[in-house]
């Protein structure tokens, strides 16, 4: 088997899951900053 095909496509299945990663992650960050200044505790929470 010839490497050199094999190479690029481990380094974009890397790449893909790395961005998935990321995504999936400053997705989880963005709403937990949101629900941070907007002082949301839970569902199972109420009140300040």
């Amino acid at each position: 088997m010839d490497t050199s095909i094999w190479r690029p496509i481990l380094y974009l299945i890397g790449f893909m899951a790395f961005a998935g990663v990321n995504a999936a992650w400053l997705g989880w960050a963005e709403r937990k900053g949101a629900a941070h200044i907007q002082r949301r505790n839970g569902p199972k929470e109420v009140g300040p």
